[in-house]
């Protein structure tokens, strides 16, 4: 797979403000959500290689129409990353499917888990051709990351903390622009995982069925893989 060959957008969406999209390393732009559909349209009329990393639940279990199996998974995961103090209370927050206003953004703008997708976009646990999205979770990659690295205090709560958004940035060496808030770090952390998708250094934890997204392939994914066997 070359790298080269596809534009990967990082998107973290929300359906009350603007979505940060990020391009590349400093590469961001900010789109309101009634724009974020055509927005999807012109970049896949534009790239005929298109990786669309989206931060939000774009599956979902059919037996289960509040929660998912990899949300549970990553919640125990969490709670015991807490209890060893390597991740702050809170720092990692999944909440159920149900519980989330996101789908409503994503049902508009890339059809997914309900409707029509735009520009022929598919929903893909990994890319091969064309244009595709896939699920990532930014904060849960954060987490498997910062358990990786161990940088010697807790991975810090970050929504709505621009100090701790720096701070992550920083320590896990995301360009500066990263760490301007939350959504610039969820995108970012959202593109990067685009690109290690493809590079084969990330993979797609759960199932396109049931739901699940893309982390890091590190031994922290692993015990989430673990939990969630």
């Amino acid at each position: 797979m070359n790298v080269n060959d596809w534009h990967v957008v990082g998107i973290d969406p929300a359906p009350s403000k603007n979505a940060v999209l990020c391009h590349g390393d400093g590469q961001f732009e900010s789109v309101p959500p009634p724009e974020l559909r055509k927005r999807m349209e012109e970049l896949a009329t534009r790239h005929a290689q298109l990786l669309v990393a989206w931060d939000a639940p774009l599956s979902f279990d059919k037996t289960d129409f509040y929660d998912r199996k990899i949300d549970k998974a990553v919640r125990r995961w969490a709670a015991d990353r807490v209890r060893e103090d390597v991740l702050a209370d809170k720092a990692v927050n999944v909440r159920s499917f149900a519980g989330l206003p996101h789908w409503t953004i994503s049902c508009h703008a890339v059809g997914y888990p309900f409707g029509d997708p735009p520009g022929g976009i598919h929903l893909v646990d990994y890319p091969r051709e064309g244009r595709c999205v896939v699920e990532v979770h930014p904060a849960v990659a954060l987490a498997v990351w910062w358990v990786h690295r161990k940088p010697g205090f807790p991975l810090m709560r970050y929504k709505g903390n621009h100090d701790a958004a720096e701070k992550i940035a920083e320590t896990l060496g995301f360009p500066g622009e990263a760490g301007s808030d939350d959504d610039h770090l969820d995108a970012y952390a959202a593109f990067k995982l685009g690109i290690m998708l493809l590079e084969g250094s990330a993979r797609f934890v759960g199932s396109l069925a049931g739901g699940g997204y893309v982390l890091p392939d590190l031994s922290p994914c692993r015990q989430i893989e673990d939990i969630l066997a």
